[in-house]
């Protein structure tokens, strides 16, 4: 459930905002030196990787793939990009997908593609926050292994949005950077819950 509130809202308010000023998201506009019906192409070839494979050791080159791809983009695609990588990645994140690897390596992707964004205004990086933190939590009926390697993937993503850099023409100026501490204080709080591991193991992805 909280996934799909959060890819629809996230989803929604790109659509609106990309119709507020006039750039359509799914039209043939070039991302880089890739139209965006390819890119949408290459997110899909990425989740039947994550639902076919579903192997931990694909997290590094997930990680890799995706963040090369987005530092193509320009920082007005990123929303858009971001938004149908989301959707696309949708039933990896489903109940029916038994296997935690396929979520694991779904969340690299992601991370990656944060990583490889400089700039995301307060609205879309609330909720960019919204949707990993539950991930960051304690995994339901997954092993105590495989929902350790989850949390860490979606609190390393959660970093790496708490670094992006601040919207300065953004009016909520103030706010982000609240929002960023409060996300910092909630992701590491979220990581430790009915967890036994000791410190220097729990906190890591905000320490370097």
């Amino acid at each position: 459930v909280q996934f799909f509130l959060a890819s629809f809202l996230f989803v929604l308010y790109v659509e609106l905002n990309s119709r507020a000023y006039s750039l359509p998201l799914c039209s043939s506009t070039n991302l880089s030196t890739m139209s965006s019906s390819a890119v949408d192409e290459l997110f899909k070839q990425w989740r039947s990787k994550c639902l076919t494979t579903g192997s931990v050791e694909k997290t590094e080159d997930a990680q890799i793939e995706a963040r090369i791809l987005f530092k193509t983009l320009s920082n007005t695609e990123h929303p858009g990009a971001l938004a149908r990588l989301i959707q696309c990645f949708e039933p990896c994140f489903t109940a029916e997908t038994a296997d935690p690897s396929v979520r694991l390596v779904a969340l690299s992707y992601l991370f990656g593609a944060v990583q490889g964004c400089i700039l995301l205004s307060t609205p879309i990086l609330e909720l960019l926050f919204n949707f990993l933190l539950p991930h960051a939590g304690p995994q339901e009926e997954v092993d105590d292994d495989d929902g350790d390697e989850i949390r860490d993937i979606a609190l390393a993503a959660l970093k790496a949005l708490v670094e992006c850099e601040i919207d300065t023409p953004d009016k909520n100026v103030a706010r982000s950077i609240t929002l960023r501490l409060q996300v910092a204080k909630a992701g590491v709080e979220r990581r430790c819950a009915q967890d036994e591991q000791d410190e220097t193991g729990m906190s890591d992805a905000f320490r370097r």
